[in-house]
């Protein structure tokens, strides 16, 4: 299970929210649960190893902090998938060694909007240039992968792709009640 190794608190949040973190993400002998973080008040940033060790602890923090923020379960499903699908395929398909990499995750609310934000070292892959998968054929003679990108793109208002110094930035948007 993913270790925090440091919790940085900006002066914007608010005492009740470090009280609610810092009570969630203690286990019984005191270590603490979350991957690395940084939170402030309508920004949680979120970093985790390319392990899918890792995708429970980050998907608990976004859902733990997009509560606190009375967020939409939309919001919240959108935010899980999102985690799940993108981290996941960072691990599976990124890296052509087995060296450590860092994938973060940046959550935003603005204006009743989440801005989701997964930045990867891997290799440079744009999701949105894949072509749709035929969702019509039977199971069987599916290929293999992009249905989750598919669900993503289909459940979100909107996604941009970069290639910004070496890494993948990919962000996706949905509105709702925040």
């Amino acid at each position: 299970m993913s270790i925090l190794r440091q919790l940085v608190v900006k002066p914007k949040l608010a005492a009740d929210s470090w009280s609610l973190l810092k009570s969630e993400t203690e286990s019984e002998n005191g270590r603490q649960l979350f991957p690395d973080s940084l939170i402030m008040a309508d920004q949680l940033k979120i970093q985790v190893k390319n392990s899918f060790a890792e995708i429970p602890a980050a998907n608990e923090a976004a859902s733990l902090w997009l509560a606190e923020k009375q967020s939409s379960p939309a919001i919240d499903y959108l935010a899980n998938l999102a985690i799940e699908e993108l981290v996941t395929n960072c691990i599976k398909y990124g890296y052509d060694d087995a060296d450590e990499h860092t994938i973060t995750i940046e959550l935003e609310l603005v204006e009743n909007e989440l801005k989701l934000t997964v930045i990867d070292d891997g290799h440079r892959f744009n999701p949105l240039e894949l072509t749709p998968p035929d969702i019509n054929l039977p199971v069987e003679d599916r290929p293999v992968g992009g249905l989750g990108i598919h669900l993503l793109r289909k459940m979100s208002d909107r996604m941009e792709y970069a290639r910004v110094e070496a890494k993948n930035h990919l962000t996706l948007w949905k509105r709702g009640s925040v």
